[in-house]
Order: structure tokens, then sequence, then C-alpha cells
């Protein structure tokens, strides 16, 4: 496994769809469980989605937002992660 993080263009989302796009990723998630989802940081003015997981390889995270219906942007892969004042290797 490895730490990524994406980017998504969602220029529909917004506070009424965010429901409906998190039971999207528990659908998700069930059917795919090697895929790991922690986090999303949402820009609401401007439709855009930045998502932490862990995942096989970069190909099968990108399956597993297609199938969410959010097309990724970009997917960079983590190797270091800091965190006030520590530092970790990424999974």
């Amino acid at each position: 496994m490895a730490r990524f993080i994406t980017y998504h263009n969602a220029p529909g989302v917004n506070l009424d769809t965010l429901e409906d796009l998190r039971q999207k990723v528990n659908d998700v998630a069930k059917s795919q469980p090697e895929t790991i989802y922690y986090r999303s940081w949402v820009n609401l003015s401007k439709g855009k989605i930045m998502s932490e997981c862990d995942a096989l390889d970069s190909a099968s995270l990108r399956r597993w937002f297609n199938d969410l219906g959010l097309p990724v942007v970009e997917i960079s892969e983590m190797d270091l992660i800091g965190q006030a004042g520590m530092t970790t290797l990424a999974p």
C-alpha cells in the first residue's frame, strides 16, 4: 500500500450534494476495500477537492474515484507525512 493525494475538479459540488457524495464514498469503499479513503479538503467556491487515500497503486486509485463519479486530475504518491512537529514515512 502507498499513500496518495488526489486532486479533482468538481464544479457542481455544494453543501446539498456533499451528502450524496459521502454515501457514494461509503458504497465504493465497501465494494473496493483494498483502497482506504481517509479525508478530503473541499473548496466549494472553486469546485476543487483534494483527498488522502491509501491504495495498491495509482491505477487502482484512479478506478476507485472513477467508480465514485469523481475523475482524478492528478495523483501524487507521498513519501513522507509531516504533522505538528513530526515526520513519518508514508505507508
